[in-house]
């Protein structure tokens, strides 16, 4: 009797056999060990990336622009948490960039737009009264009131440029300028002769926030803009004050 056929058929089915153990012992790893630790990995990177984003953003600062000789300056006058507009409204100032193309945060509807107008407009003017330094600022804004009172038109809003924008972290800004020096950006609209504060990627990108915010002032579109009458107690450059 030739024997080789029957062992090689048993040779075969033991192969077989041997290869389906392997392939479930393979499957029950992946189940048990592998798809566990990927998906533990996943929701670990993914909590890391939502810390940090929050670390990032969970303070709003406050931002004074002005034009000085045809040139943005700004000044830091401060921070504030984000959580302090709430939490329907810290979640859509911190998430603007993430679905919108646009610079300036506007709430979708009257009464969030009403509540972020008068917290922003508190906290600018807050920090910007308390603020020493700011007299080049003030001198170069038009001068309204009377002599009792001169005050001068700072145009507040909330802005959270898109992150690729940046070179810096990424993080919400309060934006105070004067109404006059904003008009000035609108109406450099065509001529571009403003410059920026720095010659950088972050420089050019205020900018253009400045410029959108500018243009949307201007248009009507204000939705998220507040407007601070604060009093100008710095002598005015060639102008008197007006009501």
């Amino acid at each position: 009797m030739n024997l080789v056929p029957i062992i090689a058929d048993g040779l075969r089915f033991w192969i077989f056999d041997i290869a389906a153990i392997a392939s479930g012992l393979v499957t029950l790893f992946f189940s048990v060990v592998i798809i566990p630790y990927l998906r533990r990995h996943s929701r670990m990177q993914h909590e890391l990336h939502a810390m940090a984003r929050r670390t990032l953003i969970e303070n709003t600062s406050l931002v004074l622009f002005g034009l000085f000789d045809g040139q943005l300056q700004s000044e830091f006058l401060g921070k504030t948490l984000t959580n302090f507009f709430g939490t329907v409204l810290s979640d859509l100032i911190t998430e603007w960039d993430s679905h919108h193309t646009t610079a300036i945060v506007t709430p979708p509807d009257e009464d969030q737009a009403s509540q972020m107008r008068y917290l922003a407009a508190a906290e600018a003017s807050c920090f910007i009264l308390q603020s020493h330094g700011l007299g080049c600022y003030f001198r170069n804004m038009e001068v309204l009131g009377t002599a009792a009172y001169p005050y001068s038109r700072i145009v507040v809003a909330v802005a959270c440029p898109k992150a690729d924008r940046l070179k810096t972290h990424r993080h919400p800004r309060i934006i105070a300028i004067g109404e006059s020096d904003l008009l000035l950006i609108a109406a450099d609209k065509d001529t571009n002769l403003i410059r920026p504060q720095w010659d950088t990627q972050d420089g050019w990108t205020w900018l253009a926030v400045l410029r959108e915010f500018a243009d949307t002032y201007v248009n009507g579109g204000q939705n998220g803009i507040e407007v601070l009458e604060m009093p100008n107690v710095h002598k005015p450059m060639n102008t008197e004050a007006r009501t």
